[in-house]
């Protein structure tokens, strides 16, 4: 019997009771958006809150009414986190114990190429690479509430707008996209295999959410409770290597003609030969009588310079004469 005892006892201090996500312990972090939180113990014997921005007095008061079901409404705690006192009327801040603590929340994802090891959020993955998450968060000191981390979903969407609720590693395995994180950065081991026949290729959507106690509902924004998203494309080939662009080239053929020597043609001259008019020769020519000696002086003398084919006609009218006084003779 003792040692079924001390077995429990050492098997309480190793494994220690979950505590409740919604229960908040005096100095515990709560987070804006925040519901139904049960702020008993951290309240004490107090029934109001207080904060104070510098000096001794408060700047803003609130009356729990409800402790089990307490609410971190943005209206009242957004632009006044850090510390907030159990308080009184009787109280002073020197006096008031802190009740808890409020944050704004935050939440970054990345995409990881395992196999390359490096960040390919917002970049391209080689289809067929095993593709990881790290996950940035101040939500993490939800462990102080007793619970192994902070419930947060890694949405993944597809470019059909699928929303994957488990993604598949290397042999086929499904793992789920809810995750526990205890601390930041944190790689919740996810081996997302992009070769899958499941998995097209093109760009796909991933970003965080975390709706703990309902703060996604009540404080939807994004870079608190829900991330900024990122988008990784999956395909075979390099998005910056493209295919070399086919440039058609049209060559026109310029035939340069010779320019032609000019050729300087010398004009023709014709020799024009005037001829006189010639006297016709009367039907009947009268016989001359004509010596021997007159015939010889004229056939022999020099003719006097005349103008070309004149002397042609002297001679043809002395031929004829010459021919007349044979004639005559006989």
């Amino acid at each position: 019997m003792k040692v079924v005892v001390i077995v429990l006892m050492l098997s309480a201090l190793v494994y220690p009771v979950a505590g409740a996500i919604n229960t908040i312990e005096p100095g515990n972090t709560v987070f804006i958006g925040e519901d139904n939180l049960d702020v008993t113990a951290a309240l004490a014997s107090y029934e109001k809150l207080a904060h104070f921005s510098g000096g001794d007095d408060p700047d803003r008061i609130i009356t729990v009414t409800s402790p089990t079901a307490f609410y971190i409404s943005p209206s009242d705690f957004s632009d006044r986190s850090g510390a907030w006192y159990a308080w009184s009327d009787t109280a002073t801040k020197a006096s008031a114990p802190v009740a808890f603590y409020v944050d704004d929340p935050y939440l970054t994802v990345k995409v990881r190429d395992i196999d390359l090891d490096i960040d390919v959020s917002d970049k391209w993955i080689p289809r067929g690479d095993n593709a990881g998450f790290t996950l940035q968060t101040n939500l993490g000191v939800m462990t102080e509430r007793g619970i192994a981390g902070a419930p947060i979903t890694i949405k993944v969407k597809s470019p059909s707008g699928t929303t994957y609720a488990t993604l598949a590693d290397a042999a086929g395995n499904a793992q789920s996209l809810d995750v526990e994180v205890p601390s930041s950065p944190y790689d919740p081991g996810i081996s997302w295999y992009t070769g899958d026949s499941r998995y097209s290729s093109g760009s796909y959507t991933v970003y965080l959410e975390c709706n703990a106690n309902n703060m996604n509902d009540n404080y939807y924004k994004e870079g608190t409770t829900i991330s900024k998203k990122v988008t990784v494309l999956v395909q075979s080939k390099n998005p910056l290597i493209t295919s070399p662009t086919e440039t058609t080239t049209t060559t026109i053929a310029t035939t340069t003609l010779a320019t032609p020597v000019p050729t300087t043609v010398s004009p023709t001259t014709t020799a024009t030969t005037s001829l006189p008019a010639t006297t016709p020769v009367p039907a009947t020519v009268p016989v001359t009588t004509m010596t021997t000696a007159t015939v010889m002086a004229t056939a022999t003398a020099t003719p006097t310079a005349t103008a070309p084919g004149f002397g042609m006609a002297v001679s043809l009218l002395a031929v004829l004469a010459a021919g007349a006084f044979l004639i005559s003779r006989r």
